[in-house]
């Protein structure tokens, strides 16, 4: 063998279950397996060589002390000696003190190269996808604060927001919209009779987020919202409903929101009223809580 040649991918490097694929056509081809031609029974020795080095830590290397590399194998003493010229054709030492095949390194660098790629577009993805559920979390905070009268859609005529067109008849064409007593389109009542719900808005914007089952007239949601939930504590469930609960997110999303007012409110034994209160809130109210029952009980002594 020549001097030792650099390592030519990290110490660390292991297939962590990458499947060894044997290319038989090329090794059918190979100078190698020809010098087994006359030797067969070298040939099983050759195929557990390439298994041995490929289950390796680095991947596709073998040690070079002979009695180590042949106890790898199993491989008798007397095997190895009679046919080492063969198995060892082909390897060469590396400054970490191991050997190495061009084969057998070739495919390793390709799997790094597949992994490298693979765990890319893992992240892009991941990266994608967060973007998206933060633009759709902060779209949800901003329509929180929407009164009910700017839900109103654009195509609207009856507060002076609409598209402009006009029209000479304004006769109830026979449930269509609403009609005064003396038989005029009144297009106040239209709009305030079609304007959406607060469970409507919520449910479509979970929609739009990935929750494909609402529904505007769950009862969980309606108590929720006379309870004074707000839209962006939805928003904030959505990724885990989705994750742990794929096949029906909607109702563990709603399961997960109530309970998180529950907590909130277990010491008043009711679904909590109002905008939850922060972390930091919620540790003070609980520390002046115990400040007050131990001054009670200090005074009760």
């Amino acid at each position: 063998m020549t001097d030792p040649r650099p390592a030519p991918y990290p110490a660390d490097t292991r297939a962590k279950g990458w499947r060894f694929e044997l290319d038989y056509e090329r090794i059918e081809q190979s100078a190698t397996w020809g010098l087994t031609t006359l030797k067969p029974d070298a040939r099983p020795w050759l195929l557990m060589t390439w298994y041995t080095a490929w289950k390796q830590t680095p991947c596709g290397s073998m040690p070079a002390d002979p009695e180590v590399f042949a106890g790898l194998i199993g491989a008798s003493d007397a095997t190895f000696a009679k046919h080492r010229k063969i198995l060892l054709r082909g390897w060469w030492l590396a400054d970490d003190g191991l050997l190495y095949h061009d084969t057998l390194v070739q495919r390793v660098l390709e799997m790094l190269k597949q992994r490298r790629g693979d765990a890319d577009r893992q992240a892009a993805n991941r990266a994608k996808k967060a973007a998206e559920l933060r633009a759709e979390q902060a779209r949800l905070t901003a329509m929180s604060h929407v009164t009910p009268a700017e839900v109103q859609g654009e195509s609207s005529t009856g507060t002076g927001t609409g598209t402009g067109i006009q029209t000479e008849d304004h006769h109830d064409a026979g449930g269509g919209g609403q009609a005064s007593v003396d038989g005029e389109f009144d297009p106040d009542e239209f709009t305030a009779a079609n304007q959406p719900t607060a469970a409507g808005v919520i449910c479509g914007a979970l929609r739009r987020a990935g929750i494909p089952d609402t529904n505007p007239g769950h009862p969980v949601l309606l108590e929720l919202l006379k309870a004074g939930a707000q839209q962006v504590e939805f928003a904030g469930f959505v990724p885990d409903a989705l994750r742990k609960s794929p096949k029906q997110p909607f109702p563990y999303l709603l399961g997960m929101v109530k309970g998180e007012r529950e907590r909130a409110a277990a010491m008043a034994g009711n679904l909590h009223r109002g905008p939850m209160p922060n972390r930091q809130e919620a540790i003070e109210q609980r520390n002046a809580a115990v400040g007050d029952a131990w001054l009670a009980e200090q005074g009760a002594a």
